[in-house]
């Protein structure tokens, strides 16, 4: 009893001890205010327990019931507080996550908002009724309003009074079901002014399917209003001037055929002169007769010209294949043009290859090249001589090639030599005779021919053009 009576103190002590240790414990837990004290008030309360489960089990009677009671508590109260204190530890690490987290979302927000703000497109974000929540720098310029000025405002304010009833009802068409739609409407800024725009905008609908904010991108398409317009007036323009064209090339084609009628008499009549005056033999009426003569040739090369011209700008001249040998037709065209080149002291010379060139080409138009271009090389040379050369080219082409010694072209002037009623100089066109149009004929012919044409000049030294042609002229469907 003594025993027991002794021990009685001490066990009433520890009891005390562990009630306040307790009630400390339960304090620190359920005061807000003390919540960021928890570990270091654990840590105290799990040194103190310590130390009292050590005292307890030190002292003596051990065996008492009221020993083993009070053992049975401190055994379950140190587990509390092991489990609090790993609750505690858990705690904090998934509020160190917690804390990345929000950073992150920080960091990404703050990304996302400079692309939002510097978007070089127009964004607008409204809620469900279309007032405006947010809005970036681009639409802000666009619209030409502050962005305190825009907030709140309904969309629909922004919208021209004529493009009102147009626009609440493809808005409330897109609020029925759709999640993404473009039209086109005119808006109006603050300063009153309006303009053309192309409106996307996208729904953003919550799980029940209900609309909550309007994603818009605006995009101002005057320029491209503009552009249209004046695309359609410059097509209005050419529609015009190919009309133009049409007409021109039709009154040439006309007046062609009706100037070659009467040119053919004249020429007939002033012939049939001609062979009665040499018969008298009078040198006066015999010069006067071979002008008229010579005048009505003339008159007809420049009429069958203008005739040509107007059936290519047309695409009505068409070619007539056929085999042919072009060294006969070669020789037969120098020795046609060999009296202009005498009348200028000239000399005319020919290199052909020693066999036979078998083609298949429009024999009346391919001389009709290479006479323009001998008669060409004629006119602008003084003196020296005019060569025509042919050979032979991979592929089954070949080449002509017509050289003198005359003037030359001027490296500026290149780019013109085959433009219709061209000529370089007017100087040169009052000393020689012509309409501009021999050469320009002649490109359109080769290519015709499915050929090309090329010239290397230097201004003083002479020129030399270059004609390559397939040896089989293809006529188009005929393949």
């Amino acid at each position: 009893m003594k025993c027991a009576h002794s021990e009685e103190p001490p066990l009433l002590a520890e009891k005390f001890q562990l009630d306040l240790i307790y009630k400390a414990f339960l304090c620190s837990v359920m005061n807000p205010d003390r919540s960021r004290r928890l570990p270091k008030t654990l840590e105290a309360l799990q040194k103190q327990s310590q130390e009292l489960y050590d005292n307890f089990h030190t002292s003596s009677g051990q065996s008492s019931s009221g020993e083993d009671g009070l053992n049975q508590l401190l055994e379950k109260f140190w587990s509390t507080l092991v489990q609090s204190h790993t609750a505690q530890t858990e705690l904090q690490h998934q509020n160190q996550e917690l804390n990345a987290a929000h950073k992150t979302q920080e960091s990404q927000y703050a990304y996302y908002r400079e692309l939002f703000e510097c978007a070089p497109a127009s964004y607008v974000i409204t809620n469900a009724e279309g007032k405006i929540l947010d809005a970036n720098r681009a639409a802000t310029r666009l619209l030409k309003a502050e962005s305190e000025a825009l907030l709140r405002k309904p969309f629909s304010h922004f919208i021209a009074s004529a493009d009102q009833s147009v626009f609440a009802s493809n808005l409330a068409q897109l609020k029925q079901g759709c999640s993404e739609a473009e039209w086109e409407v005119r808006l109006q800024r603050e300063d009153g002014s309006e303009f053309s725009t192309a409106l996307t905008v996208s729904v953003v609908r919550s799980e029940d399917s209900i609309p909550v904010k309007l994603h818009w991108q605006l995009l101002d398409i005057t320029p491209y209003k503009q552009a249209a317009t004046q695309a359609q007036s410059l097509k209005a323009s050419n529609q015009q001037v190919a009309e133009v064209d049409r007409l021109k090339a039709q009154f040439l084609a006309v007046m062609s055929h009706e100037l070659r009628t009467p040119i053919h008499i004249v020429s007939g009549f002033s012939q049939l002169l001609l062979r009665r005056f040499q018969a008298q033999h009078d040198p006066q009426l015999i010069d006067m007769t071979e002008r008229i003569v010579g005048s009505s040739h003339h008159l007809l090369a420049l009429v069958e010209d203008i005739l040509d011209h107007a059936q290519l700008q047309s695409k009505r001249l068409q070619l007539k294949v056929e085999p042919l040998d072009l060294t006969d037709l070669i020789t037969t065209t120098v020795e046609e043009m060999r009296p202009l080149a005498r009348r200028k002291n000239l000399a005319l010379q020919v290199e052909l290859p020693q066999t036979s060139l078998l083609v298949e080409n429009d024999p009346i138009r391919l001389k009709q090249v290479i006479a323009n271009l001998l008669s060409n090389a004629i006119k602008f040379t003084d003196r020296g001589a005019v060569t025509l050369s042919v050979r032979e080219l991979p592929e089954d082409r070949i080449a002509i090639a017509v050289q003198d010694t005359g003037i030359g072209i001027a490296e500026s002037d290149k780019k013109a030599v085959f433009q219709a009623f061209c000529q370089l100089s007017q100087s040169l066109s009052r000393q020689h005779a012509g309409t501009g149009l021999g050469l320009s004929i002649t490109h359109a012919l080769v290519e015709l021919m499915q050929g090309t044409i090329s010239v290397e000049s230097m201004l003083g030294q002479g020129t030399t053009f270059c004609v390559q042609l397939p040896r089989v002229v293809t006529l188009a469907g005929s393949a």
